[in-house]
């Protein structure tokens, strides 16, 4: 009993990281919070999702930027195409 007690304390901050994780939304502009623990590894492991998370969402949101500007650049040779398409017919 007493080391389930011991066991289920001491990864209680892995289990939240996991909670985080599974929860964790690349389009949102919601990042991951942690909560600081006493084990220097779990912080440390939070430290680097918080990183990575961060780098997700930019280039998340600057591949979007760019299928955005595509699109609107691709729509203008269509509609030309369309036009002299509906002239030859």
């Amino acid at each position: 009993i007493v080391s389930s007690v011991v066991n289920n304390r001491l990864w209680q901050p892995f289990r939240s990281i996991l909670q985080e994780l599974n929860s964790y939304n690349v389009d949102a502009r919601y990042q991951p919070t942690f909560y600081k623990t006493s084990i220097a590894e779990f912080n440390d492991l939070q430290a680097s999702i918080m990183s990575m998370a961060k780098r997700n969402h930019l280039h998340y949101e600057s591949q979007k930027e760019f299928i955005q500007n595509s699109a609107h650049e691709l729509k203008t040779p269509l509609a030309i195409i369309q036009q002299n398409l509906d002239n030859l017919i």
